[in-house]
């Protein structure tokens, strides 16, 4: 036990006078936490957990939004008439005679919509000058 000077003497003590409660007090063997602090200090832990989960997460949306950026190619449709579009799939046969095309190709090339190249791919088929490979 320690002794200090007090008013008029001296008084002694058996540890730091912090009291928690009225039913907790500061020990010098073994300090009992008030549960308040206990459940703060779990709450943190939790928190800190959710962190760094969230933390993870947020890399594997990263590296996902970069896969499909690269996976994902954007195509441009022009407004054609019909009577453009197959002026210039007809041209296209032509400049690249001998090469198995399909409309997805010939989308991605001239920028026209997808079923439209499907209809007049099946017209220039019916009219003899492509034929299905």
């Amino acid at each position: 036990m320690k002794t200090r000077p007090g008013n008029g003497g001296f008084f002694q003590y058996s540890s730091p006078p912090f009291s928690w409660g009225s039913s907790y007090e500061a020990s010098s063997t073994s300090p009992i936490a008030p549960p308040e602090l206990v459940t703060v200090v779990a709450d943190n832990r939790r928190l800190e957990t959710m962190e760094r989960k969230i933390e993870a997460l947020n890399k594997k949306i990263q590296e996902f939004e970069e896969i499909v950026q690269d996976a994902v190619q954007v195509i441009e449709l022009r407004d054609l008439s019909e009577d453009e579009a197959k002026r210039e799939i007809e041209e296209y046969f032509k400049a690249h005679h001998g090469e198995v095309i399909d409309p997805a190709r010939l989308q991605e090339e001239l920028g026209i919509d997808i079923e439209l190249a499907c209809e007049i791919c099946d017209e220039l088929e019916t009219e003899g000058k492509i034929k299905e490979a």
